[in-house]
Order: structure tokens, then C-alpha cells, then sequence
């Protein structure tokens, strides 16, 4: 697939409407195969891509947010295999792009804005910056909100929800924000299908928190929830 996505971005004019597709699928394939093998220069060479077809892609298209997304995803991977904080910073930028693009009314909405939360997410656990924190639970706050019910992002969004919720109350404490990580962790499990995958790092995430809350209320019905979630 990848050769023949190469075929097509090199037969293909500059100014064709079909290019930046090409180099966007160019990009999907070579992320795919940096999934499988782990190679670096697949990362790089889809990341090339994506920033290409950004590039040639004016703002007002349709594709324009998908572009942005692919790329903000391709630098993320890369944040998470370099640690360099460029490449976050970019991701992050990026993603903000997609969401500014997209359509309140798209239901890659809340995808985009789930990308971010997770982008300033990391950025907060990078450098410590509050502001990037508050941010990000913003951004999954409102991901969550644009979700509808039983749809399959949904737990994955509650959860993500409640990770930023968990790391700011870690930070300051706020019994406000605790609440508010124990009950979307709940909610994420509610959401989620028999045999969700996360649903083990939920129930931890939700014991987690329901213990922090024990040790505030020194309640035994706390501590028995805790360790059913574990």
C-alpha cells in the first residue's frame, strides 16, 4: 500500500486537489508501519508528509481538520518516543488547528478535542504548568459533552476526563476536583462494552481515587468501594 501511495504523490501535480490526499494517506500508511515496526524513519517520513499536506490544503477545506489532526497524532508519537518538547509543542499547535477547523456540529469534534486535552495533558506533565492543565481538562470536558451516548469514545473520553481531573487534584488538592475524578471514572466504566480493554486501568484509576477519598473521610464504606475497584 505504501508503494503505490508513493506512486500516487509522485505522478501526482502539485496543484492537483488530490495531492495533499495522497500525501495524507502517504503519511496514514507510513504511521501504520511505524506502529508495527517501530522504525524511526517511518515516523519522520509520515510526519513529512502530514505537514505537507497540511500545507497545500487551504484552511477553509473540509480535509483541512483532518490534516491537522493526522499531523498533531504523528507528533505526538514522535513526543513519545524523543521526549523533545519541539515536537509537543507542535502536536499540540496542531491539534488546536483541528479543532478551531472543525465544525461544532462534526463528530470528529470531540475526537479532535480529546487529541488535544491528551497533547496539553502531557505538556503539563512536561513542565508543570498549571495553565496547560486547566487546558486540557477544559478541552476533555468538552470532548465528553460532545460525545453522545453509547457512542465507543465515550469511556475513553470519561477516562481521560478523569486522569487531567486526578493530576490537577494531586496538584492542589481541591476535594472538588476529586469528586469529579471519581465520578468520571464511573462514568467511563458505565460507557464502557463488555470487554473494554482499559476497563482494568479504570477500575485502578477509580480505586485510586475512592482510597485519596477514604483517607479524607476516614469512611470504612470508602475503603470497601476502594478495593472492589481494584
Amino acid at each position: 500500500a505504501i508503494a503505490a501511495y508513493e506512486a500516487a504523490v509522485a505522478s501526482t501535480p502539485p496543484g492537483s486537489p488530490d495531492y495533499a490526499l495522497y500525501q495524507n494517506s502517504l503519511g496514514n500508511g507510513l504511521g501504520n508501519r511505524y506502529i508495527r515496526t517501530g522504525r524511526a524513519e517511518d515516523l519522520d517520513a509520515a510526519i513529512a508528509m502530514h505537514q505537507a499536506a497540511v500545507a497545500a490544503t487551504p484552511a477553509g477545506s473540509p480535509d483541512y481538520a483532518v490534516y491537522q489532526n493526522n499531523l498533531g497524532t504523528g507528533l505526538s508519537d514522535r513526543y513519545e518516543r524523543t521526549r523533545q518538547a519541539e515536537d509537543l509543542d507542535a502536536a499540540i499547535a496542531a491539534y488546536e488547528a483541528a479543532v478551531a477547523a472543525t465544525p461544532a456540529n462534526s463528530p470528529e469534534r470531540a475526537r479532535n478535542l480529546g487529541n488535544l486535552g491528551n497533547g496539553l495533558r502531557d505538556r503539563y506533565r512536561h513542565t508543570g504548568q498549571a495553565a496547560d492543565l486547566d487546558a486540557a481538562i477544559a478541552a476533555h470536558e468538552a470532548a465528553v459533552a460532545g460525545t453522545p451516548p453509547g457512542s465507543p469514545g465515550l469511556a475513553a473520553r470519561h477516562n481521560n476526563l478523569g486522569v487531567a481531573l486526578r493530576d490537577r487534584y494531586a496538584l492542589n488538592k481541591q476535594g472538588g476536583d476529586l469528586e469529579a475524578t471519581i465520578a468520571a471514572c464511573r462514568a467511563a466504566l458505565a460507557a464502557a462494552p463488555p470487554g473494554y480493554p482499559e476497563q482494568a486501568a479504570i477500575n485502578n484509576n477509580l480505586g485510586n481515587a475512592l482510597r485519596e477519598r477514604y483517607g479524607q473521610t476516614g469512611e470504612a464504606r470508602e475503603l470497601a468501594a476502594a478495593i472492589a475497584a481494584h
